[in-house]
């Protein structure tokens, strides 16, 4: 999933970061969501579709011809030619973060932000939202296991091994047929 986060400045000077999971990490988590996180994906891309977002080369009809993780990628796909479109638009403004990168590299993650939207904080401060923030889950409230999240991810993606894996391959096939690139351009943390 991705968000993006606008700053309090004014318009003329506002930044973005735009915040992505990996392609596979994403297709084992609509994998592992069972019927709703593939009827979801459905719906992602339809609303995609009508804001006139989607350009690989597929005609709408054929998209939803496509498997469910398929779906899931073309979305991903439009997603990141998006990104893509706004980073060349304002180069010194808009930036992408891997959510991997961010649980890595939280500390280094938040110091970046605050320099990209001009907020005033310390490292102390950083890490004091590291220890708060970073561990609970941002969906569910509770708790939040960086490990125990990586393990989750590791069993869907091995339960759903082949299936993913043939939609990243398709995915690679499509990304290069319609000219986007499957790294997102102008990273946080380079």
């Amino acid at each position: 999933s991705s968000t993006a986060a606008a700053s309090g400045r004014s318009a003329s000077i506002a930044a973005a970061v735009l915040l992505y999971a990996p392609l596979e990490t994403y297709l084992g988590s609509i994998a592992s969501k069972r019927l709703w996180g593939r009827l979801w994906v459905r719906e992602l891309l339809a609303g995609f579709l009508k804001e006139g977002l989607v350009d690989l080369g597929f005609e709408p009809q054929a998209i939803f011809l496509q498997s469910d993780l398929q779906v899931a990628a073309v979305g991903w796909l439009a997603q990141h030619a998006l990104f893509a479109k706004l980073a060349r638009a304002w180069p010194e403004r808009v930036r992408t973060l891997d959510s991997e990168v961010l649980l890595a590299q939280p500390e280094q993650a938040l110091a970046a932000i605050d320099m990209l939207f001009d907020v005033p904080d310390s490292d102390a401060g950083r890490e004091a939202i590291v220890r708060s923030v970073f561990r609970q889950h941002a969906k569910f409230g509770g708790e939040f296991d960086a490990e125990a999240r990586k393990a989750d991810q590791q069993a869907a993606l091995s339960l759903h091994a082949e299936e993913v894996g043939m939609v990243l391959a398709w995915a690679a096939k499509v990304a290069e047929g319609a000219n986007v690139s499957l790294v997102a351009p102008a990273p946080l943390l380079r």
